[in-house]
């Protein structure tokens, strides 16, 4: 609750009405350090971001379509 108040309060403050912050989990994840500060979301092997309106909850989307193939079988 702390962090999306003070992100709230930081996007009022520029006129911000949505976020959206991308990551990549490059080596070790460090490229995730924003999605994972929001989301406390933290894949090393897939990418993500997260959608962050003004007034509404945040919302995650991430893909793990790497390992697509060894789903259909």
């Amino acid at each position: 609750a702390r962090r999306y108040a003070l992100v709230r309060e930081l996007m009022a403050a520029n006129g911000v009405d949505c976020l959206v912050v991308p990551g990549s989990p490059g080596m070790n994840a460090e490229l995730m350090a924003d999605v994972h500060w929001l989301s406390n979301w933290n894949h090393t092997a897939a990418p993500g971001f997260v959608v962050f309106p003004c007034s509404c909850e945040p919302t995650l989307y991430f893909g793990l379509f790497t390992y697509r193939a060894n789903t259909a079988q």
